[in-house]
């Protein structure tokens, strides 16, 4: 027997070393693990035409991919369409003037469970936190359909985005599976897949309420049925490399548990959440100045900051989120750019609907297919990237000028009145493409400039962040919209309604009428007075949207600084295949075993 060696505490003898990978094409060198064979040959994926013939036809490989598109597309049932709606389901089992929270604490749990899921299903196999999220996704769907009162609801959104975190980790699995130089074209697959959802989302479930029985509860049933299938696919077809195969030499002396960073889990998880409760609450559910919004935002602060103190010094050899991360330069650039995008996105969606509700259109089916129009355009840019990333290359430049149009289209948009929609639409159709292409290329190229071995927490990281930042942003935009309107709306509605002969003594009581949406009671009022108050009205809400837009270029230029940092990625396109999976009836052969 061979004398073992030391690897930290843990005695490795050559005996339980994995078999080195049979291949017919040499691996490029800075693609080869860097944990000495810690990794066995059955995991490790090596070059494509070493895969066996037909693994890519293999049940277990096809309904994985089925598995992930569906998830993607509940997304859609369990936030996006609901979200567009809530003043509907208020109405429906309110009033509660919490009802915001539906849509906010699934941010909150969804962003939290992407660096949970990146980083320790690396450590410890991905399988179980896939067929665990969508689970806690179901039941969550389960909770929300059948909730009749704000508060229910508010809890199954909560398991809704847990379980969204998981379904929009997909780029891990998708960056695992299939071949590096495919990975673009793999991404943005999975995001067309919930085309019918991503494009026509708020038109469907407007017409679920005009015209189902269930109104808007018809988007979690549908849900439901959904994710039942997705758990069943995740379960019997999906097996990654699990614990004992990632780490060879220590799985028969180090227990799982001693991987996961307890503490760092609890400070990164109540940190994220303070935080992100703080600048949510900000300029909407109460001022910035109060108490209740600095103390969540100092706090939250303050806990992060001793997440990296325990990162640093506590952690050990398995920190939750190590540091060195944070030092790699065109990963941070990467993922900062990524966030400039989403912090766009979804301020667009929050904010495009309210500017055609306000300024274009009053019809409810009319906003829900003029809605339509971000997450489709971003839909299509993230197509064109997944064609056309690989072939032009030089990514920093991909992000560069992507991210610059996105910031030039997003910015035009302050040149918009209400007597020009179509170049609204125009505009904003431009801006979510590029949009849907600079977040192809940075969930494409980020992971390489980490380890293989890192592919989850890469991933995870870049969405905590892009969620992070867009709660942000679009906490900020909101109250720049809202603080603008408090001086527009008397500036542009009170001079407008005096000149059409309205009582200086009814003013105060109009404004009010008007915040509300009925004027008809207030004294004096004539239909000349109403449409003058409704362009007025009008005239205000350009105004404020104005500035809005061009303090979104402010974030779009420091997108393009941060596109700077970015990689240029060819040499890393490659036919190599990071992990395989087993139970596809091709464990441990051959090629030549499998044509046999």
């Amino acid at each position: 027997m061979a004398t073992p060696e030391k690897t930290g505490d843990v005695a490795v003898h050559d005996e339980i070393q994995p078999a080195p990978l049979t291949t017919t094409n040499t691996i490029p060198d800075e693609y080869r693990e860097l944990d000495n064979g810690e990794i066995t040959a059955e995991a490790l994926g090596g070059m494509v035409d070493d895969l066996p013939k037909g693994y890519y036809r293999s049940m277990s490989f096809i309904g994985t991919m089925l598995a992930l598109c569906l998830g993607q597309s509940s997304c859609y049932f369990g936030f996006v369409m609901p979200a567009n709606v809530l003043t509907i389901i208020n109405e429906d089992i309110g009033p509660n003037p919490n009802y915001v929270w539906i849509a906010l604490i699934w941010n909150l749990t969804q962003a939290v469970a992407f660096v949970l899921v990146g980083r320790l299903s690396d450590l410890l196999g991905r399988r179980w936190f896939f067929v665990g999220g969508q689970s806690i996704g179901l039941l969550g769907s389960i909770i929300a359909c059948t909730a009749h009162n704000v508060p229910v609801l508010i809890v199954g959104s909560a398991f809704i985005g847990i379980g969204a975190g998981v379904q929009l980790s997909f780029g891990m699995v998708v960056g695992e599976l299939i071949p590096n130089k495919h990975r673009g074209f793999g991404i943005s697959c999975i995001f067309v897949s919930a085309l019918p959802l991503t494009v026509f989302g708020p038109v469907v479930i407007r017409s679920m309420i005009l015209h189902m029985g269930a109104g808007w509860r018809w988007s979690y049933y549908f849900n439901v049925m959904l994710l039942t299938v997705v758990v069943a696919l995740f379960y019997f077809c999906y097996h990654p490399p699990t614990y004992a195969m990632l780490h060879a030499r220590r799985a028969n002396h180090v227990s799982p548990w001693k991987m996961v960073d307890f503490v760092g889990v609890l400070l990164f998880t109540a940190g994220l959440l303070v935080l992100l409760l703080g600048i949510s609450w900000g300029g909407s559910m109460y001022p910035w100045k109060s108490g209740m919004v600095i103390g969540f935002i100092v706090g939250g602060a303050a806990i992060l900051i001793l997440l990296v103190l325990w990162e640093i010094y506590g952690a050990g050899d398995y920190p939750l989120i190590p540091i060195h991360l944070f030092k790699n330069r065109q990963y941070m650039g990467t993922i900062l750019t990524a966030a400039v995008g989403s912090m766009v996105y979804y301020s667009l969606l929050v904010l495009w609907p309210v500017q055609i509700t306000m300024l274009y259109d009053t019809d409810s089916m009319a906003i829900g297919w003029k809605s339509c129009i971000v997450a489709g355009a971003s839909l299509l840019g993230q197509g064109a990237c997944g064609v056309l990333v690989r072939v032009l290359g030089k990514h920093k430049l991909q992000l560069m000028v992507s991210v610059s149009l996105l910031t030039a289209f997003t910015g035009a948009m302050a040149a918009t009145t209400p007597e020009t929609p179509g170049m609204a639409v125009a505009f904003i159709f431009l801006a979510s493409t590029f949009l849907g292409y600079v977040e192809n290329v940075a969930l494409t190229i980020g992971p390489f400039c980490l380890d293989a071995s890192d592919l989850g927490l890469a991933l995870g990281l870049l969405g905590a962040t892009r969620s992070t930042l867009a709660t942000t942003a679009q906490a900020i935009f909101t109250t720049i919209l809202s603080n603008k309107l408090v001086t527009n709306i008397p500036k542009y509605v009170v001079p407008a309604v005096l000149d059409a002969g309205l009582p200086q003594s009814s003013v105060t009581d109009l404004l009010t009428a008007l915040a509300a949406g009925n004027m008809t009671g207030v004294p004096g009022i004539t239909p000349g007075i109403t449409a003058a108050a409704t362009e007025g009205n009008k005239q205000a809400y350009s105004h404020s949207f104005q500035i809005v837009y061009l303090a979104a270029v402010a974030f779009g230029v420091c997108g393009v600084l941060a596109a700077t940092n970015a990689p240029n990625s060819e040499s890393k396109f490659t036919n190599v295949v990071q992990r395989k999976l087993h139970h596809t009836g091709f464990d441990n052969k051959t090629t030549k075993e499998a044509e046999a």
